[in-house]
């Protein structure tokens, strides 16, 4: 079912509600930069979400995909606000985060600012040091620093021919995602996800974000986990992996 709701300015956010039942909890699902939430392993794995008894959603961030908003304005941190949006729209006590990528940032950065914790943060594909991904070309780079934006050629794809302000550029070079990871809530159990041929994020950010911010509950348990899927790459594409991706979130809820 398609859902729209308005996050702090006022913007109309589009999204996608998966399941009448909501007797577990809520599970919102946020997209990778700069991408939608309109993929086929989205909807599959949040349709396979709902048959457990959990309303799912995924909505595009404001400027992406269908909902509004300036995209050229696009931060991590104006994303963590239209979570929040979308966490007021299905308010419920019981809420799961997903974040996949750049979702996953955006997530960790709400997770370690709201003064209302979630019940669980799983984190899919999650680089640490973003400086060290290739997110952009060598020309990408260039317009950046010459002409302080940058527009997309990604034909078939929502951001087609969209501008990106080097703003953006600037605050993904400066982001170490441990950092925010330390300060989420004791409270929220956290679970990285990550597959093992990601080549945009290698496994080892997955692995680096465990070594860094793992933290100790008071029954000294470790309250991060991590779960690897073998063969999958960063968008899990296979529906196999899908399929293992929906298995491996509901084990752990």
């Amino acid at each position: 079912m398609q859902v729209t709701f308005k996050n702090q300015n006022q913007e109309t956010l589009n999204g996608t509600l998966f399941g009448k039942n909501n007797r577990k909890g809520a599970i919102i699902f946020t997209h990778g930069f700069p991408s939608d939430s309109n993929k086929f392993s989205i909807k599959l794995l949040l349709f396979l979400l709902s048959l457990k008894g959990y309303k799912t959603l995924a909505f595009d961030f404001a400027g992406s995909g269908r909902s509004e908003g300036d995209f050229s304005k696009t931060s991590f941190f104006k994303q963590a606000k239209d979570i929040q949006a979308s966490r007021d729209y299905l308010n419920h006590p019981n809420t799961i985060l997903i974040g996949h990528s750049g979702g996953a940032i955006a997530s960790t950065i709400y997770a370690s600012q709201t003064k209302n914790p979630l019940n669980k943060l799983i984190l899919l594909s999650m680089p640490n040091s973003c400086k060290e991904i290739e997110e952009f070309t060598k020309e990408q780079k260039q317009s950046f620093k010459q002409n302080g934006y940058i527009t997309y050629n990604a034909k078939g794809q929502s951001h087609h021919k969209k501008r990106l302000n080097k703003t953006f550029y600037n605050e993904f070079n400066k982001l170490k995602l441990e950092t925010y990871l330390k300060k989420v809530s004791k409270q929220t159990k956290l679970l990285l996800i990550h597959g093992s041929k990601d080549t945009l994020v290698p496994v080892k950010h997955a692995t680096e974000l465990i070594n860094s911010s793992n933290t100790k509950k008071s029954n000294n348990k470790s309250n991060i986990k991590l779960k690897i899927i073998k063969g999958a790459d960063h968008i899990y594409s296979n529906p196999l992996h899908t399929i293992k991706l929906s298995r491996l979130i509901s084990k752990s809820l």
